[in-house]
């Protein structure tokens, strides 16, 4: 059961990078969407970009 989405969020991406992925999926949020903006402005992420999905969304990192 997932209860902290930032930090599921975060989590993921950082596996996703400590294996080699080039992309990661987390689902969508405006709090997600908000960091996501922040760590992109700060140069933490190259870009992101959001994919409707018909379930809320995702952001693709």
């Amino acid at each position: 059961m997932r209860h902290d989405s930032l930090s599921d969020a975060l989590v993921l991406i950082k596996n996703a990078d400590h294996v080699g992925k080039e992309t990661a999926i987390v689902p969508a949020s405006r709090l997600i969407g908000d960091v996501l903006k922040l760590l992109t402005e700060k140069g933490y992420l190259n870009n992101y970009q959001f994919k409707e999905n018909g379930r809320g969304g995702e952001f693709d990192i």
